[in-house]
């Protein structure tokens, strides 16, 4: 072939030399897990609360017995006869402390692990207090998933948030005997997170089960209102547990 032939067909080999670099070096999308909550405005509100303010000194994750903790104003107006002294409580026993408070009511670890890849997980914190499951009891989890998907959080708290010390709190006694279905699929659970220091360093188990019940097994309705969710005298157990472990 003459040299001037050749020469025609360098501007084609220029133009798709070009092109395969640019496809080379095309970012590539980050894969987005769908939210999935049962308060996407409250979701909303925690995570624009970290955009404000991105490190605390306690992250609370949970359900309604860590959401019921909240200020009222971020409650359901139902709640307030039973839960309207309880973040006071907390301002008391954990003065000078910032915390956020990101339990939102009904949820279980399928939501936790949706809200910690949506925005949750970005914020900063010297102790994250994990108490989450009871309301996995009602579903057709299993206890090995439900335990794998509290352990998948752990993961991810520690994967973003790596300094933070994990409290981790055994599911809270619920209904009025031992031989309680959600308890005793509860309590399996507990058994598994019992084993969790053991695979991380900054994981502490921490188990208040024996203060929030009778000498029987019952639950007293002075300590749970409705053999679910703590009472003031009940949160006060939680409370002063969380005080000794973050002094």
């Amino acid at each position: 072939m003459k040299k001037r032939n050749i020469l025609k067909f360098i501007p084609l080999l220029l133009c798709l030399s070009s092109s395969v670099l640019s496809a080379q070096v095309a970012p590539v999308k980050e894969k987005t897990v769908p939210l999935v909550t049962r308060d996407k405005g409250r979701h909303e509100m925690v995570n624009a609360k970290i955009e404000k303010q991105s490190s605390y000194d306690i992250l609370m994750l949970g359900d309604s017995i860590t959401h019921l903790l909240d200020e009222p104003k971020h409650l359901n107006k139902a709640w307030h006869k039973n839960s309207g002294e309880n973040s006071k409580y907390v301002a008391r026993q954990l003065r000078g402390k910032t915390i956020l408070n990101a339990g939102i009511s009904g949820e279980n670890t399928v939501h936790l692990l949706s809200r910690l890849q949506n925005g949750l997980s970005k914020v900063k914190s010297k102790y994250t207090t994990i108490m989450i499951g009871t309301n996995d009891a009602r579903t057709k989890l299993t206890v090995d998933q439900i335990a794998k998907n509290i352990e998948q959080a752990i993961k991810i708290v520690n994967e973003n948030n790596p300094d933070t010390q994990i409290l981790l709190y055994a599911i809270f006694p619920r209904g009025n005997s031992e031989k309680d279905a959600a308890r005793v699929k509860n309590q399996a659970v507990n058994k598994i997170l019992a084993t969790y220091p053991k695979k991380f360093k900054n994981v502490k188990f921490i188990n208040i089960n024996k203060d929030l019940k009778e000498r029987n097994g019952t639950v007293s309705t002075e300590m749970m209102y409705d053999r679910l969710h703590p009472t003031l005298k009940g949160y006060k157990v939680w409370i002063k547990s969380i005080k000794r472990e973050t002094k």
